[in-house]
């Protein structure tokens, strides 16, 4: 595999002639076969269980919700009791 290292911005002629120098005929090939392809959107399957990101929205929009009054929280006697039976 073949790697590319660009430190200075370049024109777009100026790294087809990079491009020419570095890689051979096949590699150049790909390039321009990958290049036309249709850009693919990689969309992230959502996991099957909650990520720590979706608990800490959920305890931010409780911690809201307690905040105007919309909701009580369990005091955390009643916690640790359910948590020990």
């Amino acid at each position: 595999m073949s790697t590319l290292n660009l430190t200075i911005p370049l024109t777009i002629p100026q790294l087809a002639e990079i491009l020419r120098a570095q890689f051979s005929p096949q590699e150049r090939q790909q390039l321009v076969e990958l290049m036309q392809e249709p850009r693919l959107k990689l969309s992230k399957p959502k996991p099957s269980q909650p990520t720590l990101a979706d608990d800490l929205r959920e305890a931010f929009t409780e911690v809201k919700a307690a905040r105007k009054g919309q909701k009580q929280f369990r005091s955390l006697t009643n916690v640790l009791d359910e948590l020990q039976s």
